[in-house]
């Protein structure tokens, strides 16, 4: 069990996420006391797994275990009892209830890895050119791979997606946790003492220490973490007094929010025929092709995400608009009569949610602003972690969880 919550701590950790939960971690098994405090009234931040939607655990954020042979959430789900394998889904193409075979997918993938190549070259030469010019589309298959960029990889745009912050890597495997990995992170950040419902308002970090103004008072201690979403911090919902250098609020504006959101919907059966935790794709070839998700961890149940205009547009729309474009997109694969096997539908809003403003941030083309500076800490009394702060595992649960425990270890030895 760890220390109870603290008055007059040495650090404040403000966002209960991966980051936030690892940096408080870290402190207090260090001896150094903090006091973690979340807008929310929940931990976890954007990787939260629902139970009471659908019967079953449903990751309305994060989903998948990235880059598996480096992530540390596999060998701690492992050594708490959780049900974590390897994702060994395939991709599939469908139209009108026909698989079309392996063709179709082998072309669209030869395809990702030529125009994945070309930007990532462009990156190495310290380009940022955002990475619409390297698509062609009056080209179907390069309509189909835009669409893979925009609705599962990046949540943007192509023209909002800069040369310089693609990696085209090996990814190592994906792995998934059928207990939900919203559900995994909460486990790690049970013990974790937290004060919900707490809001930041500003921080004033002029004199020795810092002050921390709340929605339920103000606190003072040595250093603060900040680990909210660049979105949250580019916002200004949190005043600085004084204010930021240029270089930080230049990162904050650089390394905008992507929206990726998933239209969930629950079926009596497994629609696809394929068993658990497959990837069937409509076959239209067209720039609003989402990435679907079926029958996960074999419930039934089915996520087509979507990312960038389209996302935000369903957001716009409304929860049923936005189950309605899922079904159209299930019919397209399966024919009208599937709709008799459909018992109900959910849809996330990542870009409306007040805390994060967006699901994940990424470099906007030609704006000032480095991962370096996203990070850089101030007067040894502000440190800033996250997904966005780490430089391999950008974008990912992991890289959160790492950055919150490297911020925290930056904050252990400037205390002394």
């Amino acid at each position: 069990m760890l220390a109870p919550l603290v008055n007059t701590p040495d650090v404040i950790v403000v966002g209960a996420g991966a980051a936030g939960l690892a940096a408080a971690r870290t402190l207090t098994e260090s001896g150094v006391t903090s006091k973690l405090i979340e807008a929310r009234n929940r931990i976890g931040g954007r990787t939260f797994t629902d139970t009471s939607i659908f019967g079953v655990p449903y990751d309305r954020g994060a989903h998948w275990l990235h880059e598996s042979d480096v992530n540390p959430w596999i060998d701690y789900a492992k050594a708490n009892g959780f049900d974590v394998r390897e994702d060994e889904g395939e991709d599939k193409a469908f139209f009108n209830g026909q698989d079309l075979g392996s063709e179709e997918i082998e072309k669209i993938e030869n395809v990702m890895e030529k125009i994945g190549s070309k930007i990532y070259r462009a990156g190495q030469k310290g380009l940022d050119e955002p990475i619409d010019q390297f698509f062609d589309l009056t080209d179907p298959i390069h309509v189909a791979v835009a669409s893979i960029f925009t609705h599962d990889l990046w949540a943007k745009e192509l023209k909002d997606i800069s040369t310089a912050e693609f990696y085209w890597r090996d990814l190592g495997e994906d792995w998934i946790c059928r207990e939900g990995f919203g559900t995994l992170v909460a486990h790690y950040g049970r013990d974790v003492p937290v004060e919900l419902n707490t809001q930041v308002t500003k921080i004033d970090w002029g004199g020795e220490g810092v002050r921390v103004e709340t929605s339920e008072g103000t606190l003072e201690a040595k250093a603060v973490i900040l680990t909210p979403s660049t979105g949250l911090l580019a916002s200004e919902k949190i005043a600085f007094d004084p204010l930021l250098p240029l270089e930080k609020v230049e990162a904050f504006n650089a390394f905008t929010m992507g929206v990726s959101n998933h239209v969930a919907m629950m079926f009596r059966s497994d629609i696809f025929g394929l068993g658990p935790d497959n990837y069937p794709h409509p076959a239209s070839r067209t720039f609003d092709q989402p990435s679907l998700a079926s029958n996960v961890m074999g419930t039934g149940l089915c996520m087509l995400w979507t990312g960038g205009d389209l996302s935000r547009d369903l957001e716009k729309a409304g929860i049923e608009a936005a189950i309605d474009f899922g079904l159209s997109q299930i019919k397209t694969m399966l024919g009208e009569s599937i709709e008799k096997e459909f018992v109900k539908g959910y849809f996330t809003s990542w870009g409306q949610d007040p805390w994060t403003l967006g699901s994940y941030a990424t470099k906007q083309p030609h704006t000032p602003g480095t991962r370096a500076a996203l990070r850089a800490s101030l007067a040894d009394r502000l440190f800033f972690a996250g997904d966005q702060c780490h430089e391999s595992l950008s974008s990912t649960v992991a890289g959160a969880y790492e950055s919150g425990v490297e911020t925290a270890q930056q904050v252990i030895a400037t205390l002394g």
